[in-house]
């Protein structure tokens, strides 16, 4: 075979190779090497950059690759036997006549092969460089196909793999955060459902903004020394009315701090507004600051679902106001201990106290316990004890269950409520969850039975790092049920910045 036929014989197989590798790209988009993430339901994952630069770069090293055009020539003529000491394996140190390892592209063989030289006349084994311990980065066979020259070099927050479907992006801050620590942000929920329930969302046919949250944080550095810290929470919209003070007059009317702060339906809530103080084993926090309890939050970025449960809704104090410290241990176990002015309360209210303790629990890498205990004033509904007991698991890397079981006893009434949750990430932009309840007060409520009962599906769609979308399909039945067996069906949007 002559020179020519050996250069068509090149061609053929790196075209080969090439259209393999478009192939391969083509069957597989949406392969990422992305690292952990948090669950499903809790802020939130972000996708790593994809695999490949690109989906049209095909890179040649590889296991059956050649490494230059000299050594497929040197197989094809069957000659070149590897001699000693070539790391290469095929008679040649890296490539014969090429520092990068590889011989000239596929669209410049034609061209090139005239000054290919002879494998066998030049080989020289006492020149042949020692091997090294650093990886040769080969040239891809085909030039790269992009917009513009640079997107193989671009980072993936700023230009994501064109190829994919779920392209989350970087996560764009409307304020960022300042030299001395101080970050500005917040969110914005705006939903509509089709039927009410007694809980949050009691306005039915409507397209209401839920929450217009802005927060500003400096959290203490918990590294060595004792470090302070604070933050700050504003609320408006639809949701603000059920997040105030509401607790501040147990025997009348709710008063003072911010609950005169309405305007029709909407209005306006500080639920948090506290200082901390923290080193590396205790975090204290003295002020107005979320409650501990249960599993939901009260900001919609802390929720799969876009409607709550009776049991976070009902039995579970929202705010507290006063210290909670808490005492981190070993191998993510902590206990914690405070006192506060009351459930629901702001920093006017002196009608009562309770005392608040609990602890968390890691076990292994897959379950994380949280149990809970108030003893005292519970606000307007008078003196108690609840205890509130959670158990996140984590079944695989994609799948979690969920079990809460709260009590809440308060001398002339006694609550309970058990619910379950199970979330499974499909990607990292579509997760699905389901939730199932029962929630039994004493109380009379005019129906033949105490109990409510709820069902939920819903799902959550990362449109990108900033924007996701929260449809669900509820049905209610028992005591508190509005509409008893009917499909509620529920979608919102919640927007961070």
């Amino acid at each position: 075979m002559n020179k020519i036929q050996f250069a068509i014989v090149a061609s053929v197989l790196q075209v080969t190779l090439a259209l393999a590798g478009q192939a391969d790209a083509q069957q597989y988009p949406w392969r990422y090497d992305a690292p952990a993430t948090n669950s499903v339901g809790r802020p939130v994952a972000v996708v790593a950059q994809q695999q490949a630069v690109g989906a049209d770069v095909v890179p040649l090293k590889g296991a059956g690759a050649p490494s230059s055009v000299s050594d497929v020539v040197s197989a094809a003529k069957g000659t070149v036997q590897a001699g000693p000491g070539s790391p290469a394996g095929l008679g040649s140190p890296a490539g014969l006549s090429s520092p990068a390892g590889l011989g000239s592209p596929a669209n410049s063989l034609t061209s090139d092969i005239q000054t290919v030289p002879d494998p066998v006349a030049t080989y020289q084994p006492e020149t042949v460089i020692p091997p090294t311990t650093e990886s040769v980065q080969a040239p891809s066979a085909a030039p790269v196909v992009a917009d513009d020259a640079d997107e193989a070099e671009t980072d993936y927050c700023q230009k994501p793999p064109r190829r994919s479907w779920c392209n989350l992006g970087c996560e764009r801050k409307l304020f960022g955060e300042t030299g001395n620590g101080l970050q500005v942000g917040g969110w914005l929920s705006g939903g509509y459902h089709n039927r009410n329930n007694p809980l949050l969302n009691n306005r039915k046919g409507e397209a209401n903004i839920h929450q217009l949250w802005i927060f500003a944080d400096t959290a203490a550095d918990r590294c060595g020394d004792w470090n302070t810290g604070y933050r700050a929470d504003i609320l408006y919209g639809i949701d603000a009315q059920d997040f105030q003070a509401f607790g501040n007059a147990p025997t009348g009317a709710p008063s003072g701090w911010d609950n005169s702060w309405d305007n029709g339906s909407y209005g306006w809530a500080l639920p948090q507004a506290y200082l901390q103080v923290a080193n590396q084993d205790w975090d204290i926090k003295l002020g107005k600051f979320f409650s501990p309890f249960g599993y939901e939050t009260l900001g919609a970025t802390g929720n799969f679902f876009y409607s709550r449960s009776f049991t976070r809704f009902n039995t579970e104090p929202f705010t507290l106001s006063g210290v909670l410290a808490e005492r981190t241990i070993a191998n993510g176990d902590s206990y914690l201990i405070g006192a506060t002015a009351g459930w629901d309360t702001g920093f006017d209210s002196n009608s009562g106290g309770n005392l608040i303790f609990g602890r968390r629990r890691q076990i292994g890498d897959f379950i994380n316990l949280t149990s809970m205990t108030s003893m005292g004033d519970t606000g307007f509904r008078g003196v108690g004890i609840m205890s509130s007991n959670v158990a996140e698991v984590r079944l695989t890397d994609a799948v979690q269950y969920v079990l809460q079981f709260d009590t809440l006893n308060l001398g002339n009434n006694q609550e309970f409520g058990i619910v379950q949750y199970l979330l499974r990430d499909v990607t990292e932009c579509l997760a699905l969850g389901a939730r199932l309840e029962w929630w039994k007060s004493d109380l009379p409520f005019g129906g033949p039975t105490r109990s409510t009962y709820n069902f939920t599906v819903g799902s959550n769609y990362r449109v990108n790092s900033n924007l996701i979308l929260r449809p669900e399909l509820r049905f209610d039945w028992g005591a508190l049920a509005v509409s008893p067996g009917q499909p509620i069906i529920g979608f919102d949007a919640v927007m961070t910045f």
